[in-house]
């Protein structure tokens, strides 16, 4: 279990050095002039060409179409493995508004005197819940180990099995029923009341695994993991063709020439060469 805590750095930061391939292939992408014959190299795939070809324009083109959707499954991968990465985006994302630090609750235990009320103040707290979520997936409640005085009652609901946007978390003083919020507002409010960049961070899961949309947008997350896989993949084909290909191909073609003259040479000491005598024509005598 100790390589558990490599294997997260090594996993996060090797996606932002994807991140970073990904964002300088589209500056190398980007042609120096737009024409007839660059459009064509930078959007289509020419599948007739020599496999050299098609794989060089199955990792610019198919790179270019699907960099942006790749680029997001990256950025909210490294959300969860990154904490540096983490502020950042949710700094970029709310306007310079720095992500607070999560701070733990607890049950009260001074107030241990009130338990007599606790069942009627936890089912209106659970009541009030129900009428905001009239009709969830399910709903958990979990209750504290009674050897910890200050744990406090969880309860989970999930409003949809698919999603996890608008799934909601909340606890309670276990010995009073009141609800404690935490000091972060993105996890006490529903998805609806955020602002934009607190939704972009409460999606972020559904995102990266692609079921913010359902199953169809599951298989485009699939296609873009599996596309995102090879690109390292057609990139050190190109790399290894213009740096050893060219240079086996002139090797071969100058030991071929090597041979060639070899050869001639032998030819040239084998066969001598055959003269025939010049034919002298004499001219018709004109005396009868």
């Amino acid at each position: 279990m100790a390589t558990k805590g490599y294997r997260t750095p090594i996993v996060n930061y090797a996606t932002l050095i994807f991140s970073i391939t990904l964002i300088t292939g589209l500056i190398w992408w980007y042609p120096k002039k737009w024409t007839k014959s660059t459009r064509e190299k930078s959007f289509r795939i020419k599948w007739k060409a020599g496999w050299k070809r098609v794989n060089l324009d199955l990792h610019n083109v198919v790179g270019f179409y699907s960099s942006l959707l790749v680029l997001l499954l990256a950025v909210t991968g490294m959300y969860y493995g990154i904490e540096w990465f983490n502020r950042a985006l949710y700094w970029s994302t709310n306007w310079g508004q720095p992500l607070a630090e999560r701070t733990s609750v607890h049950s009260d235990s001074t107030k241990i005197d009130q338990m007599a009320h606790f069942p009627k103040a936890f089912d209106r707290e659970i009541q009030d819940i129900l009428t905001q979520y009239k009709d969830p997936h399910y709903l958990t409640i979990t209750y504290p180990d009674v050897a910890k005085k200050d744990a406090t009652i969880s309860v989970y609901i999930r409003n949809n099995m698919d999603r996890q946007y608008n799934n909601r978390y909340y606890s309670f003083d276990k010995y009073t029923g009141a609800f404690l919020p935490n000091n972060i507002s993105l996890f006490n409010k529903d998805f609806y009341e955020l602002g934009a960049g607190e939704q972009f961070r409460r999606l972020n899961y559904d995102i990266h695994v692609g079921s913010i949309w359902g199953f169809p947008t599951k298989m485009l997350a699939f296609i873009l993991t599996f596309i995102a896989g090879s690109l390292p993949v057609t990139g050190f084909i190109i790399w290894y063709n213009r740096k050893w290909g060219k240079k086996k191909g002139r090797h071969t073609a100058s030991k071929d020439a090597i041979v060639a003259d070899d050869l001639g040479d032998q030819h040239t000491a084998t066969d001598p060469k055959i003269t025939k005598p010049s034919i002298r024509f004499r001219p018709k005598s004109t005396n009868t």
